[in-house]
């Protein structure tokens, strides 16, 4: 007995896959290739829209201070080991994903699920001084007072 192919029907409004072309946001793949950068298409994906000129810039300077973090950062130090003890590239990349923790790179769900809560800022902080709390994404280890990158972003 021939089995039937798996047939899925999902709908997105994000893209579509049809013989003969794909389209993201009802935009033609091939056109985007030919005229739109990596960001214009990621602020496609997630805004539906295009980015302004200081969009671009801000975000292409967002991803140029989170470029490099030294050889010390956990998850590169992790994925260097890796490699050199043979492993093969998508070892090392997964061994580097998972030293990502709440210590390390994973601020950002425990900042989210704060500030998505409906306290105010000023209320935000107030308990996580009164509780003692850290405050999820503030602090650094090499950069105790100021952070140059949030400098030069400002």
């Amino acid at each position: 007995m021939k089995k039937k192919p798996l047939q899925l029907d999902l709908a997105t409004q994000l893209s579509a896959a049809r013989p003969g072309g794909h389209t993201i946001r009802n935009h033609d793949l091939v056109s985007l290739i030919k005229k739109h950068t990596l960001l214009d298409v990621l602020f496609l994906l997630w805004r539906g829209t295009f980015p302004t000129k200081r969009e671009t810039q801000l975000l292409n300077s967002m991803l140029v201070a989170s470029v490099e973090h030294g050889i010390e950062a956990p998850s590169i130090f992790v994925s260097r080991v890796m490699s050199s003890t043979g492993n093969p590239m998508n070892v090392a990349l997964a061994a580097s994903a998972l030293a990502v923790s709440t210590r390390h790179g994973g601020a950002i769900e425990a900042a989210a699920l704060l500030l998505a809560t409906p306290l105010s800022p000023t209320e935000i902080i107030t308990q996580c001084l009164n509780t003692k709390q850290v405050i999820p994404g503030l602090g650094h280890k090499l950069y105790k007072d100021k952070d140059p990158r949030a400098t030069a972003l400002y």
